[in-house]
């Protein structure tokens, strides 16, 4: 009897020690807690560490260091953290959308949608997990999916800014500018500083030829956020195209102020400083086509009135005969393809090539290239291993200033006889400019003289209107060269 009363009075202690290690526990989680929510990450993840070295598989320590670990954007770290906190304690729904935002963070859109789905299956009012599961099938290119859980996150929480964000833009993307507008304008009725609906929404109001509208929505949001280059930049641009240059170098001066290595505002301030460098940063024109992208073709044809892509079709028809056949076409920033689709009746095999990814997505839905190659004309020509007996080049030497570069990785590539058909934007200075528009012109004798040192033959040249500016003829040129070893 004495030893069962001595078990039970060891029992009964043990019971006290573990409750109160239990009590400590739960005190640190909550200090933890408290100090993650006044967003001191270091005090929070030092009481974390503090749980798990007398606790290791204390699942809401981990699943809250993995959410350090998120905020810090150290991804994979988070990705571990949750998921072994998820082993232990599976019911936890923000633990799941956590780990799928990680995932779709890391480049696993697939994943992520598992972990998301998983989320909403446990929560299906789970506002957060709406969207981030949104963000992920949009990732994969399922924009109807992706439509329907951002118009369910904004059901369950109808002040969701960033999902009426997202959701105006896959209207934006699918060419629903009404429905767009409304989503970006619910936006910022939330969040009335939202930088990027304020700068997608001025896009639209231009594409739309509302210019004032969205130049009056760009200069509000700068007056509340003085130093944003994203609107910043979209305010210049917008104000090089009024041709109010004035202010427009006074917003690309300040954005090199704020950053000095903003590719697109070192260019433009070139552009209207008067400086003439021999071709914009790669990052510049990049970006420019992969935001352009979704609504180039509609502008390009609709707007500006361009058909460079049929007249260099017509001229070079009028040179070599309409049935002619080349057996290798490589279009030189083909775009979205609306080159591709003139040449490839004429071409045994048709290569695309173009800085911009957006750009190369939307040509690869017209199925008229036999491949498509990612990035610069002359760095892709570079790699190539293979004779071409037709470069295209419709409306891309305005983006390339000197020209020597290219007609060097042309000329490696080029059959006997090859022929390279392009366009120009005209000017009567010497060589090339940068013009206030951000673009190059090129002379006549500049084209000459690079035809010749190269070993190419200007067998056609055209004066041609290449497209319109605010109801302008902007002057240029079609050349038909021919190579000649």
């Amino acid at each position: 009897m004495k030893l069962k009363r001595k078990e039970s009075t060891q029992s009964a202690h043990l019971r006290q020690l573990r409750q109160a290690e239990l009590s400590a526990c739960r005190s640190d989680l909550q200090h933890a807690f408290a100090f993650l929510q006044m967003n001191l990450l270091g005090e929070a993840e030092t009481l974390y560490l503090e749980v798990l070295q007398k606790t290791p598989e204390q699942p809401e320590a981990l699943h809250f260091l993995g959410s350090i670990a998120l905020i810090r954007a150290d991804f994979e770290t988070a990705v571990r953290l949750i998921s072994q906190s998820l082993t232990i304690n599976s019911k936890n729904p923000d633990g799941y959308n956590n780990l799928g935002y990680a995932l779709l963070s890391c480049g696993q859109p697939e994943k992520a949608i598992v972990a998301l789905e998983q989320a909403l299956v446990q929560k299906w009012d789970h506002a957060e997990a709406l969207n981030n599961l949104g963000n992920a099938r949009q990732k994969i290119g399922d924009l109807a999916g992706a439509e329907e859980c951002y118009q369910k996150a904004v059901v369950v929480q109808p002040r969701f800014a960033k999902a009426h964000y997202n959701l105006g833009a896959v209207y934006q993307s699918t060419n629903r500018s009404s429905e767009a507008i409304a989503a970006y304008l619910r936006t910022l009725e939330i969040q009335p500083s939202n930088a990027k609906a304020c700068n997608n929404l001025a896009l639209i109001y231009k594409e739309q030829g509302r210019n004032d509208d969205a130049i009056a929505l760009l200069r509000q949001v700068v007056a509340l956020e003085p130093d944003n280059e994203r609107i910043l930049q979209t305010l210049g641009i917008m104000l090089m195209e009024k041709k109010q240059f004035a202010e427009a170098l006074g917003c690309f001066g300040k954005i090199l102020r704020l950053n000095p290595d903003n590719t697109t505002a070192q260019h433009l301030h070139a552009a209207l400083s008067g400086n003439n460098p021999d071709a914009p940063p790669p990052e510049y024109v990049e970006e420019i086509f992969d935001h352009y992208a979704p609504f180039f073709e509609k502008h390009l044809t609709e707007k500006l009135q361009y058909r460079i892509p049929a007249l260099l079709r017509e001229t070079l028809g009028e040179m070599t005969g309409q049935e002619t056949r080349f057996s290798n076409v490589i279009d030189l920033g083909c775009g979205t393809g609306l080159a591709g689709l003139e040449f490839r009746e004429m071409s045994d095999r048709l290569t695309g090539i173009d800085i911009s990814a957006s750009m190369i997505g939307v040509a690869r839905g017209k199925n008229v290239y036999d491949r498509l190659c990612h990035g610069g004309v002359s760095k892709v020509l570079d790699e190539l291993n293979e004779e071409v007996d037709l470069f295209v080049a419709a409306d891309v030497l305005v983006y390339l200033g000197d020209l020597q570069p290219l007609f060097s990785s042309m000329v490696r590539r080029a059959s006997q006889g090859a022929y390279f058909l392009f366009s120009i934007e005209a000017t009567s200075a010497d060589g090339f400019i940068l013009l206030p528009s951000g673009r190059y012109a090129h002379s006549s004798r500049y084209i000459a003289d690079l035809a010749g040192e190269w070993g190419w033959t200007i067998r056609k040249r055209i004066d041609s209107v290449i497209r319109k500016e605010d109801e302008t003829d902007i002057s240029g040129e079609v050349y038909l060269l021919q190579f000649s070893r």
